[in-house]
């Protein structure tokens, strides 16, 4: 079940002026506007979408499968039997500028970036635990500023790049000043138009918000394993246990 996050009135009143710090805007109805079928023997993952395609990721064949706007498979992207450019379990894709798109290549502990042609044209991280390095990121997302944000799952932290992939900084904590804790999962990584991070940390059932410096903002509990954050600053919970 895919809902918008909710609150009672008074507290979603406060949490929109704390996190939108911009004119509200609310949806009178969503709908579904185009159904698009894929093949029953895909492992359907993550997805991202640009202005003209859809990114639909297939963990257990390590492929991408790239549909146009008319819900037609046009490319697969991804060779398993190709060493250096194959994606292993990947879990989180995004959208870059350009028509790059970045990869969470979960299983090899890197980020893949992938060309607007639909080639591999770089990758950047590595097992490990140092900073830059990784250990099974599990999401990855592009900011307004065109900065990547990877959520370094198995290191418990997320890592800042920049979009060619040279690291800047990471972070681990959340919490006001005296008080701050560390994450433990972190499974998913958003980052809406104004540069506020969202961190969903899967053990502790929590999403975290950040401003643009990495400042905390808020958390909220929830009873979901993934979410996205829309242009306005909504979020919308996948709720998969109750459908």
């Amino acid at each position: 079940m895919i809902q918008p996050f909710s609150f009672g009135p008074k507290r979603a009143l406060l949490c929109a002026i704390m996190i939108l710090a911009r004119p509200i805007m609310a949806y009178d109805s969503i709908r579904v506007s185009k159904w698009i079928n894929v093949e029953k023997s895909i492992s359907a993952g993550a997805l991202a979408a640009d202005r003209d395609n859809l990114y639909l990721i297939d963990e257990k064949k390590g492929r991408i499968q790239v549909y146009d706007r008319e819900g037609t498979l046009t490319t697969i992207i991804g060779d398993p039997s190709a060493k250096k450019e194959s994606l292993r379990n990947p879990k989180g894709l995004a959208a870059g500028a350009g028509g790059r798109i970045y990869v969470a290549d979960t299983g090899n502990s890197r980020i893949a970036i992938i060309d607007a042609a639909g080639h591999f044209s770089g990758f950047f991280g590595a097992p490990g635990s140092e900073p830059g390095m990784m250990r099974v990121p599990e999401s990855v997302a592009v900011g307004a500023d065109g900065r990547i944000y990877v959520a370094d799952t198995g290191n418990s932290r997320v890592e800042v790049f920049t979009a060619e992939g040279i690291f800047l900084y990471g972070f681990r904590t959340f919490g006001k000043p005296g008080g701050k804790k560390t994450f433990k999962s972190p499974s998913k990584v958003a980052v809406d138009l104004s540069d506020r991070v969202y961190v969903l940390d899967r053990s502790l059932g929590k999403i975290f918000v950040f401003d643009s410096r990495q400042n905390f903002l808020a958390e909220f509990k929830i009873s979901g394993d993934d979410f996205v954050v829309d242009r306005y600053g909504y979020l919308y919970i996948l709720d998969s246990a109750n459908n």
